[in-house]
């Protein structure tokens, strides 16, 4: 049985009817929120009131996407992490309708995305990234719009950033 590729980057190995696609990223790291010293508190639970903040960035989930990492930047330069922020992420259908991804109680609380001056980890001259949050990253839930809300915000300037999984 011949399947057919359209990028050369994926190779499928067929057993019997069945074929096997190895997952990968999809994207490169993107922001998500631009500001995680601010808390979205007006739209923690509906993500459609946050359209007209500029530093929520509702991102298009790109298609044969499943899962979804999550991490932080920041400058290499903080050196003092009193809070740091706990995020919510949402997946919006076609509909419109959000769904919690990060959890399964809809007002449960968020992600806290751990940050410190000893996080080396793909550090540059003037960034640092958090770990991500789980290595099995967030099932998209079939959404079409992806949303990461502030439930507490930083005590130092961050960004959240996602990366999207097949």
């Amino acid at each position: 049985m011949t399947l057919p590729s359209t990028s050369t980057s994926y190779r499928y190995s067929t057993n019997g009817d069945r074929f096997v696609a190895p997952g990968s990223g999809k994207s490169n790291w993107v922001t998500a929120n631009s500001d995680a010293t601010a808390a979205n508190t007006s739209s923690l639970r509906n993500p459609a009131l946050s359209t007209g903040a500029a530093t929520i960035l509702p991102l298009t989930i790109p298609d044969g996407t499943t899962r979804v990492l999550l991490r932080a930047s920041y400058l290499a330069s903080v050196n003092t992490f009193t809070t740091s922020p706990v995020v919510r992420l949402y997946s919006v259908d076609a509909n419109g309708v959000p769904n919690r991804i990060d959890t399964a109680t809809s007002n449960g609380t968020g992600v806290t995305v751990t940050c410190s001056a000893s996080m080396a980890t793909e550090a540059t001259a003037t960034t640092r990234y958090s770990d991500v949050t789980t290595l099995t990253g967030y099932d998209c839930l079939c959404g079409s719009t992806l949303y990461a809300l502030i439930e507490t915000a930083s005590s130092f300037a961050a960004q959240i950033q996602v990366l999207f999984e097949n």
